[in-house]
């Protein structure tokens, strides 16, 4: 039914909760109901650092698709924030682009500065289904392995907005 003939019928007999499928019925001030979409949520958000990788990898494999993967730094122990700045811009964006889509996202912390700086022999860096050449990067994760993959791209944005327009664009997300 249109939204101006449920707006003329009157309010016992507009919309309820229930029949607004994919919608929810949001009343202002003057009780008058106005619709908006329901954003869809990811279904869920899973963690990981490099020893409990693998396990983790098979566990996202079994949680609802499509499936994600961003690669992270650790926290500083001095400021409590991520010690990347590249990731401290990107992931919260990509969190929310998540959180406005179904699957679920593996988020994976490479460890402290020491062990990933100038280390050529970390694990990330060498496993041939990741071949992690700097963080963030996020990946589609299929059975087989990754199917796309943004780094490089992640790591040239300025800001958390460009972040955001790279996800849109590239429609990453679905």
């Amino acid at each position: 039914m249109m939204l101006a003939a449920q707006l003329e019928r009157p309010l016992s007999q507009r919309w309820s909760r229930r029949q607004a499928v994919g919608k929810v019925v949001v009343p202002s001030l003057n009780r008058a109901p106005h619709l908006r979409k329901v954003a869809m949520m990811a279904a869920k958000v899973m963690t990981a650092n490099v020893d409990t990788f693998t396990a983790a990898v098979a566990e996202l494999q079994k949680a609802p698709a499509p499936h994600y993967i961003v690669f992270t730094s650790d926290n500083d122990p001095t400021t409590g924030k991520p010690w990347c700045p590249d990731c401290v811009r990107a992931v919260p964006a990509i969190h929310a682009a998540a959180a406005r889509s179904p699957g679920t996202l593996l988020e994976v912390t490479v460890g402290p500065r020491t062990a990933w700086r100038g280390n050529p022999s970390h694990p990330f860096r060498l496993d041939p289904q990741l071949k992690l050449t700097g963080i963030p990067t996020l990946l589609a994760w299929g059975p087989s392995g990754a199917t796309r993959r943004l780094g490089p791209e992640l790591e040239a944005c300025s800001s958390p907005a460009e972040v955001e327009k790279l996800l849109s664009f590239s429609a990453f997300f679905g």
